[in-house]
């Protein structure tokens, strides 16, 4: 009947929670493909509180739904920047859900819907939703997918005046409504299919739909960020004003535009099995109903339509070589397989308008520029062999990609420091101070000649590496550091994982965002005494700072049917302690390393 018992206690107070089968409860029993969950809560300081979560999945559907509510709220929220916001005894709570529903092997329906009932509700009480989760939205959306094609017909908006995604709060500050969307997407149609099939292929998407910016209207200060210092470093603006008011002031306004849009790509791919060429030319059209004349720097407005065309060529090839003479117990190694894969992409673009000319609705649409850019780069895998006589495996010992990008000056992003004076100074950027270079469509790369890597090293079974970095060629506001050994690191990471054994391991990481100067070292320390007993615990200490940013660890006492855990920690950005305990009903079904954040390299991500 009982999934888990928590007892925790945090700056904002005290607080009993019980999570519960409630088919179990009702007498009902199990349900094939439906769970429900209730969960009764109680803080000392704000009162009862009430939610479930429902998951149903079957041939045809799979959704969830979940709501909680604490009717008289009466305590003091500590959020994200440390602040607090006192609450007057008023109904606080969420719902939010979605359904796919399978309706043929074509056709798929989504339907999502969210409510929140104020701006801080997510940051008090469910801090990872709003850090990571997908955009809180209502949403119909129908798609038919068959083969290369897929046609898509869409209404979204939200009933709130507010965002609760942090995420979308500090990079546009704003929603999209689609109040319809249509398109039809065709990939890849083979126009030499019968004499010589993946020669000359040709993609095309088209595009319609009613689009309104759906804005901001909580005051800063109302959110947390109540001193210019933390308004301006976070979103640039003054404490006093909301997100909406300074896009307003920027030129931008909540009337719906009417966006048509279509674009075509043709690309030849040419191989010998190793070697591929594959040159590719793109032409794009846009229309709108609005010349944005109170956004767009030119007198008068842009024009109309909108024409984006470029053309480029990627090329790739990969040969190996095998070493069957190396052996080193040292480095752990027998016989290696030197796979090297050299890469390129040269693109060139052009648009009519000037860059930052368009509100962005879409950032794969108005997001994109003109330009000319090269990208290089070379990966290489080290692969041997482990296990012993009768029991060799493959294994990648050493993963590498180095790579280089140049751009010309004019794609570069250029923008001004953040001026706390003019609440508009960064509601101008289209582009991220972090460049980033997307082989498949060049037109979202985030601009900025720079060279990049990342590695994975297997040093041995129970020993692994692994680091990225990116640096910038030229100077750059936000990420220029004259004073560091390494002035245009824009980012950079560095760390290990250790398992000793099996019952103990240890992560290390150091990380690295010039933007935010962020310096942090991150450790973890997992160990299980016995069958009964896992310890875990994780400080992070801010290298910036010299002092510890946050800390928390945990202590798992496993009995025959059930976990009961304590654990406790401190956040030094939120100024908050915590400490908790919990019973987990069966036991194991409490995620053993929830405290221990595991270090888990991964060449993902950065291309």
């Amino acid at each position: 009947i009982i999934y888990d018992e928590n007892l925790a206690a945090k700056d904002s107070g005290l607080a009993a929670k019980v999570r519960w089968n409630a088919l179990n409860l009702l007498n009902i029993g199990p349900v094939d493909g439906f769970s429900a969950d209730l969960q009764t809560d109680f803080y000392v300081e704000r009162g009862p509180a009430l939610g479930t979560r429902l998951n149903w999945e079957s041939r045809r559907h799979k959704g969830e739904l979940f709501a909680y509510m604490v009717p008289l709220d009466r305590c003091t929220d500590v959020l994200k920047p440390g602040t607090e916001i006192n609450q007057d005894e008023e109904f606080r709570g969420i719902l939010s859900g979605y359904d796919r529903f399978r309706v043929s092997d074509h056709w798929t329906v989504l339907t999502e819907l969210s409510y929140i009932s104020d701006a801080t509700f997510v940051d008090a009480f469910f801090e990872e939703a709003g850090e990571s989760r997908r955009e809180f939205t209502n949403r119909l959306r129908g798609e038919r997918t068959e083969a290369n094609t897929q046609l898509t017909l869409e209404a979204s908006g939200t009933f709130n005046d507010f965002i609760a995604n942090e995420w979308l709060l500090q990079s546009r500050g704003y929603s999209v409504t689609k109040l319809p969307e249509v398109a039809y997407v065709r990939q890849a149609d083979d126009l030499l299919g019968a004499g010589a099939p993946g020669l000359l292929t040709w993609s095309s998407e088209y595009r319609i739909g009613r689009y309104a910016l759906a804005t901001d209207e909580i005051a800063l200060e109302d959110r947390g960020f109540n001193t210019i210092l933390l308004a301006a470093r976070v979103f640039g603006i003054d404490p006093a004003l909301s997100p909406s008011e300074a896009l307003r002031a920027r030129g931008l306004d909540e009337d719906a535009v009417t966006r048509m849009d279509t674009r075509h790509e043709l690309t030849a791919k040419m191989s010998d099995g190793v070697n591929v060429v594959s040159p590719f030319a793109i032409v794009r059209g846009t229309f709108y109903d609005n010349e944005f004349d109170g956004f767009s720097s030119r007198s008068g407005g842009n024009d109309e339509l909108r024409v984006w065309s470029a053309a480029g060529a990627r090329v790739s090839t990969s040969f190996n070589r095998v070493i069957d003479s190396v052996d080193s117990r040292f480095f752990d190694i027998h016989r290696l397989r030197h796979i090297v894969e050299p890469y390129s992409t040269a693109w060139a673009g052009w648009d009519s308008n000037d860059e930052g000319a368009l509100p962005i609705y879409d950032q794969d649409y108005e997001g994109t520029t003109g330009g000319a850019a090269v990208n290089l780069g070379v990966r290489n895998t080290f692969q041997t062999q482990r296990g012993g006589s009768g029991a060799w495996q493959s294994v990648d010992w050493l993963k590498l990609d180095l790579g280089l990008v140049v751009n010309d000056a004019a794609s570069d992003f250029t923008p001004q420091p953040v001026n706390p004076l003019d609440p508009n100074s960064s509601l101008r950027w289209t582009q991220s101070p972090m460049p980033a270079f997307y082989t498949f469509r060049p037109e979202l790369s985030q601009w900025g000649s720079h060279g990049y890597g990342a590695m994975v090293w297997q040093l041995s079974d129970s020993l692994t590496m692994g680091g990225t970095m990116n640096y910038l060629f030229d100077d750059q506001v936000f990420v220029t550091d004259a004073d560091s050994v390494l002035p245009n690191l824009a980012r950079g990471s560095l760390g290990f994982e250790m398992r000793h054994n099996p019952v103990a391991s240890t992560y290390v990481e150091y990380r690295y965002l010039a933007p935010t100067s962020s310096e942090l070292l991150q450790a973890g320390f997992l160990y299980r005494a016995g069958k009964r007993y896992l310890l875990a615990f994780s400080p992070q200490y801010d290298l910036q700072a010299g002092e510890f940013r946050a800390v928390s660890g945990s202590v798992t006492r496993t009995f025959p049917d059930f976990d009961l855990n304590a654990n406790a920690g401190y956040d030094l950005i939120e100024d908050n302690t915590f400490v908790g305990l919990s019973l987990s009903i069966p036991a194991g079904s409490r995620a053993s390393r929830q405290n221990f954040g595991a270090y888990t390299p991964s060449m993902s991500g950065t291309r």
